[in-house]
């Protein structure tokens, strides 16, 4: 696991749950690293807007 200062995030009805180093979906764990070579920050950001975290 990578150490992180970023929070959990959750959606509102619990469906969804994004850490520094997973997305989780209705309890299906996806390991962010298996996005090989790609940039993980923007797709943080696209999944913390989709979860909901922006105004």
């Amino acid at each position: 696991m990578l150490p992180s200062d970023e929070p959990t995030l959750r959606s509102a009805n619990g469906r969804l749950v994004l850490t520094a180093d997973a997305l989780e979906v209705d309890g299906q764990r996806f390991a962010l690293l298996e996005l090989d070579a790609v940039e993980l920050k923007p797709i943080r950001w696209l999944l913390w807007f989709l979860l909901g975290a922006l105004p």
